[in-house]
């Protein structure tokens, strides 16, 4: 007959890594570090790939789990604007302070 206590895992052993030892507080510890290092990336990078439309690179991003490296990689590398685009930023912003003096004629 099998009996519930005489496996290591049941009776609170090191069977499964529930144990109350040294190793396994430490590997959740580390666990939990990693698991809010990499929601932390994936929500900066969710968001920024939303705001910028690029939805490829949300779906890609919300499915592969790469502990925050395609993410870091997202928002510093292949999320910057270039060539064209890098010129436009605040082109409506800096407008809107040159003309703040000036009087438009009424049409």
């Amino acid at each position: 007959m099998w009996n519930t206590f005489s496996h290591s895992y049941m009776a609170g052993g090191s069977g499964f890594g529930f144990g109350v030892g040294g190793y396994n507080q430490g590997f959740f510890g580390f666990l939990a570090i990693v698991m809010i290092w990499s929601l932390v990336w994936k929500a900066f990078a969710l968001w920024k790939a939303a705001r910028r439309g690029d939805s490829v690179w949300f779906a890609v991003l919300l499915v592969l789990n790469t502990v925050g490296i395609a993410e870091i990689l997202y928002l510093f590398v292949f999320s910057e604007p270039k060539g064209i685009l890098k010129d436009k930023t605040n082109t409506v912003v800096s407008k809107n302070i040159e003309n703040k003096g000036k009087t438009h004629p009424q049409a």
